[in-house]
């Protein structure tokens, strides 16, 4: 056997070492291992590898950090697996950034060693560990609460990627009831997440959190991993606080009139304060289940949010956010509880009309009525409002009235306004304590002369055997509660309601007219202030032109029909003149009467009226026990003498309802000494309606007729 000594080398003539050899005898021992290499697997390891040789058992690797081999390490590297050409060895437990110089030899059953491999005066086999990489310092970017924070999710990440061979994450939380005084750290459950996690649910280990405490988290990033565990480093994160969710979310909702268009409608959003809470955000959606969106964030714990709309349905979440960490990152709490709450439409079609004019003493007052549609029969009752009332600025509430039952009605409020001066109106539809949106402004303006007298439409034909052909007499002036005509003594612009007897209401009033008139354009009635002339179109409210061929149409300027008619307003005398036209002929404005008095339309007193009407001057009213039916008296006196006279009743301040509201439309006064005919200018009369309904309000009408039977 060949022996060598351990760490010296003697430069022997390979011919000399031979010949000795064979004069002793000896065998010679197996072949060197070739394509020796060695290469760093990690901070603590270098794997080497050769070519294995045939008649080997086995291998012996030395290493050094020097390439003389002095001193020298030695490890039995085994035969390697038989199935590979390529013998194998790891060297472990190496420091980072270690250099080593290998060689190899083989042996042989007997004992016998090859030389090393490399040979003499071959380079150098040799390899070096690297220098084990620190952590990087971890951080959170975000972490949320989920199922009402019962399990929580943390999002993380390091400024630069951790070695994936040895690094891994640590999750570890602690707790406090108050979010202020936390308890000690633990590791969170179940198996820590590998270096590539950057996300980490806790539920509790399955158990889910406990969500009236407040949970605290840090993320640890290690390096390490077998035989470098002397190498072991350690960063823990910034901890991040996950705050409570808000509890008791509710929602209320207002409307304020007063307040600029866009800001009126107002939800108003309330919730308890979450513990370790910076702040909140506030989502919004108008579906239950979806659709959510950020709209606002507070560090109070109520939000008004005006940006609404009417009628329609708001669901709202609010959700905690804690700021208190590295990194910009935020922790969210779940979402609260979905609140919901709608917003009311508005009364539709609110119209304003003069009831009359008339004096307080030294005042010159006005009644206006008010009617809008009952678009919210739930509602629990309607606030009539109003700008320009005594001289204020903003609406006021003028009126109260009660909602008008299920269905759509319509209903009115009446108010007492100084004359002269312009309003403006809206009605509020009321739900318990909440008001909802007002309706379209409705406005007029009071600085008007009331119009009185007469008009005649008619003529005695006969058609088929029947009776008087046309409107009749048209009462620009009723008397009791209705409405009359007012002229504006600034702009001429006409107003307000006549009554015909066979026609119904004649409206003046823009709101019923629009621009549907047949000429179209500019259908309002207008009196010019500097010519007379007047323009623009009125409407018999009654007529239904689907119906018939009555359009209910009354043109009061010049037309097709002729190239001279029209009516006009004489400012001196205060009488209007001239004819207007509607399709069942023309309506003269200032004539002379079938008995030979004269009648005219007249903002003075410039004419006698055969027409003149009575003038209600009390009513008194009460309960038929019997019946449980109201009954309404009435007392007049005759202003001059009548053939007749009519006692009527509708709706108050309705003008464009039926008017048949109990069996008999009209009760003709007649058959006895005192009704017929009316002789004497001052009579003190009266009669009594019988069969009303209760707590309802009626107009009454008083006619003076010149017929002995009819008012036509």
């Amino acid at each position: 056997m060949v022996k060598k000594l351990r760490g010296s080398y003697f430069a022997v003539p390979l011919m000399a070492l031979v010949a000795s050899a064979l004069v002793a005898g000896v065998a010679l021992a197996v072949s060197s291992p070739t394509n020796l290499q060695a290469t760093a697997q990690s901070a603590c390891q270098i794997q080497t590898q050769w070519t294995k040789v045939s008649g080997a058992s086995s291998y012996i690797l030395e290493s050094s950090p020097n390439p003389t081999f002095v001193p020298a390490t030695s490890y039995n590297a085994g035969s390697g697996n038989p199935r590979s050409s390529t013998a194998y060895y790891n060297v472990n437990g190496l420091a980072p950034k270690t250099q080593l110089y290998f060689q190899v030899e083989a042996v042989d059953s007997s004992g016998n060693t090859s030389s090393w491999s490399p040979a003499i005066g071959q380079p150098s086999v040799s390899a070096a560990t690297p220098d084990m990489n620190d952590p990087t310092q971890p951080y959170f970017t975000g972490a949320t609460g989920q199922y009402g924070n019962k399990q929580i999710q943390m999002k993380f990440a390091t400024s630069s990627p951790i070695n994936a061979q040895y690094g891994g994450w640590n999750v570890q939380y602690r707790t406090s009831s108050d979010g202020v005084s936390f308890g000690n750290w633990t590791n969170v459950s179940g198996q820590t997440p590998p270096a590539t996690y950057t996300s980490y649910t806790d539920n509790g280990g399955g158990n889910y959190l406990n969500t009236n405490l407040v949970y605290q988290y840090q993320v640890q990033d290690y390096d390490g991993g077998i035989g470098c565990s002397q190498y072991w480093y350690s960063f823990y994160s910034n901890p991040i606080t996950v705050p409570t969710v808000p509890a008791n979310l509710s929602v209320s909702y207002s409307f304020d009139v007063n307040k600029p268009a866009g800001q009126q409608n107002t939800m108003t959003l309330s919730w308890n304060a979450s513990k370790a809470a910076d702040g909140y955000e506030v989502w919004r959606s108008t579906s239950q289940n979806s659709g959510y969106a950020w709209i606002a964030s507070t560090t109070a714990t109520t939000y008004p949010d005006s940006n609404i709309t009417t009628s329609q349905t708001y669901y709202y979440e609010v959700r905690a956010f804690n700021k208190n960490n590295a990194n910009g990152a935020v922790a969210y709490s779940d979402y609260s509880p979905a609140a919901s709450k709608a917003t009311y439409g508005a009364p539709q079609n609110l119209k304003a009309f003069l009831a009359k004019i008339y004096q307080s003493g030294s005042q010159t007052l006005a009644t206006i009525n008010l009617t809008w549609s009952n678009t919210y029969p739930g509602s629990d009752y309607y606030m009539a409002m109003a700008s320009g009332i005594n001289a204020t600025t903003g609406f006021k509430q003028i009126g109260v009235t009660p909602h008008a039952g299920s269905g759509v009605a319509t209903m009115s409020t009446t108010t007492t306004v100084t004359a002269g001066s312009g309003y403006t109106f809206c009605v509020q539809a009321a739900f318990g304590s909440q008001l909802g949106p007002c309706s379209p402004s409705a406005s007029i303006d009071t600085n008007v002369v009331p119009l009185s007298g007469f008009a005649w439409n008619g003529y005695t034909g006969n058609t088929g055997g029947g009776g008087p052909v046309g409107i009749g007499w048209i009462d620009f002036a009723p008397t009791g509660t209705s409405p009359g005509v007012y002229m504006n003594k600034t702009t001429g612009a006409l107003s307000g309601y006549a009554w015909a007897s066979n026609g119904g209401w004649l409206s003046f009033n823009s709101s019923d007219i629009g621009s549907g008139c047949p000429t179209g354009g500019n259908c309002a009635p207008t009196i010019n202030q500097s010519t007379g002339a007047a323009s623009g179109w009125a409407r018999f409210t009654a007529a239904n032109p689907s119906q018939g061929a009555w359009t209910g149409w009354v043109s009061l300027n010049k037309n097709s029909q002729d190239n001279y008619s029209n009516v006009s307003y004489d400012s001196t005398s205060g009488n209007f003149n001239g004819y207007a036209w509607t399709d069942l002929g023309w309506i003269s404005f200032n004539g002379t009467a079938a008995d030979g008095s004269a009648y005219c339309v007249t903002t003075g007193s410039g004419c006698s009226q055969s027409g003149q009407a009575p003038q209600i001057i009390a009513t008194s009213t009460g309960i038929d026990s019997s019946t449980g039916k109201a009954w309404i008296n009435i007392k007049w006196n005759n202003l001059q003498p009548y053939g007749s006279v009519s006692v009527e009743i509708s709706p108050a301040n309705n003008p464009s309802a039926p008017k048949l509201l109990f069996s008999a439309k009209r009760t003709f006064l007649s058959g006895n000494s005192q009704d017929r005919p009316f002789t004497q200018q001052t009579n003190n009369l009266s009669y009594t309606i019988t069969g009303l309904s209760t707590s309802t309000t009626y107009g009454l009408f008083v006619r003076g007729c010149q017929s002995a039977t009819s008012c036509n």
